[in-house]
């Protein structure tokens, strides 16, 4: 009886993950908004930044690339969940870019 509990309850932690993930990947591709990311910390391998949506702050990481301090960053977040976010290494915000909606863009400036 304790097994079968526990391959019921693996499987629902399984679905759980799976559904969240393809959620996270379908409101990136049809609710997509862009923004721009500011370094905040690194610790260990990770890259810390923040953005802002409607005057909310977010925070994510990323691995895929080193930030610089002094740089911003454009960002995919999903409409929906702002929390659902894709980190562009590059191209970097030019220096005098200055106007960004807070909503975000529909499209990648």
């Amino acid at each position: 009886m304790f097994k079968k509990i526990q391959a019921i309850l693996g499987g629902i932690m399984l679905l759980y993950v799976f559904f969240t993930f393809i959620s996270a990947e379908i409101q990136l591709k049809y609710h997509a908004r862009y923004t721009v990311a500011y370094f905040s910390e690194k610790k260990n391998r990770e890259w810390y930044f923040y953005y802002y949506v409607n005057g909310v702050r977010y925070e994510s990481w990323t691995r895929d690339c080193s930030l610089n301090k002094n740089e911003r960053y454009y960002v995919k977040f999903s409409s929906i969940n702002p929390d659902y976010v894709y980190f562009y290494c590059e191209p970097t915000v030019p220096a005098g870019f200055h106007v960004i909606p807070s909503e975000g863009w529909d499209f990648l400036p």
